[in-house]
């Protein structure tokens, strides 16, 4: 399954982000299946906790792109470098 998709989508707290990020419930790490050069956004987050998901999702070789935010929500796009 490792980088077989273009573009993940996620639509959760940023705690459980960071913990599938990082494999902590016994899943494949959420960029795993992510492809070079393919994006993941990330929404459901809220502001004073988007700190957690950039940092997991640098942990894990991917850079962030851009942020969106309404209110205290907030949406990341991430990148995994091409090769």
């Amino acid at each position: 399954m490792a980088g077989r998709f273009q573009v993940v989508v996620a639509n959760i707290l940023a705690e459980v982000l960071a913990k599938l990020f990082d494999g902590d419930y016994s899943n494949v790490p959420l960029a795993e299946p992510l492809a070079a050069g393919g994006h993941m956004i990330l929404a459901g987050i809220i502001e004073e906790r988007a700190h957690l998901v950039i940092d997991a999702a640098r942990r894990h070789g991917l850079a962030p792109v851009n942020r969106y935010q309404e209110s205290d929500w907030v949406a990341l796009v991430v990148r995994r470098p091409a090769e």
